[in-house]
């Protein structure tokens, strides 16, 4: 009894270890895209741009965590579209907005710095998107995608302030 006391001690420890490893351990996916999208002033479609993604997307396999490391370049952006600047992009667990953020030689540099609004909706595989620059000018793959944006989140210019209303009703972009 003693012994078999033990092995099963030993086995629920080795289980117990396996599955804090695995939970620590991001399932990466390389992405390595270009997306079209619309850009949207006050409403109005006035162009196209084309964002370049590439970079890994982690995937954590008991946790809702989920990041994007690499580049996110936005040609109407300008101060994005640098190879040598990194993005960060954080899938919040509690809602359906992301936050973006950006590295610059090992430092951290504001979204508002970069023209961007720190805050964005984009789906998973990260194919359906919407972000606004801090000129009130918005990116979005879709006019659906555009209308829920401008619904839900506010930029304001003068104290360089995000307002998100109602971030509960804001669904899951498929």
């Amino acid at each position: 009894m003693n012994h078999k006391l033990k092995t099963i001690i030993k086995a629920t420890v080795l289980i117990i270890i396996a599955i804090w490893i695995i939970d620590k351990v991001p399932f990466d996916k390389n992405i390595n895209q270009q997306i079209t999208a619309n850009i949207y002033e006050n409403g109005v479609v006035i162009g196209q741009t084309t964002l370049v993604m590439n970079g890994k997307k982690s995937n954590y396999l008991f946790r809702q965590e989920e990041g994007f490391a690499g580049e996110f370049l936005i040609p109407h952006a300008e101060k994005t579209d640098r190879g040598d600047l990194k993005t960060y992009i954080n899938w919040n667990a509690e809602d359906n907005i992301q936050s973006i953020s950006y590295f610059y030689k090992g430092s951290i540099k504001l979204a508002q710095d970069m023209g961007i609004v720190p805050y964005m909706l984009i789906n998973n595989s990260m194919t359906k998107f919407a972000i606004m620059l801090t000129d009130h000018t918005v990116i979005a793959t879709s006019d659906e995608l555009y209308k829920l944006y401008i619904k839900h989140i506010t930029w304001y210019s003068d104290t360089k302030g995000t307002s998100i209303e109602a971030v509960n009703e804001i669904p899951e972009i498929d």
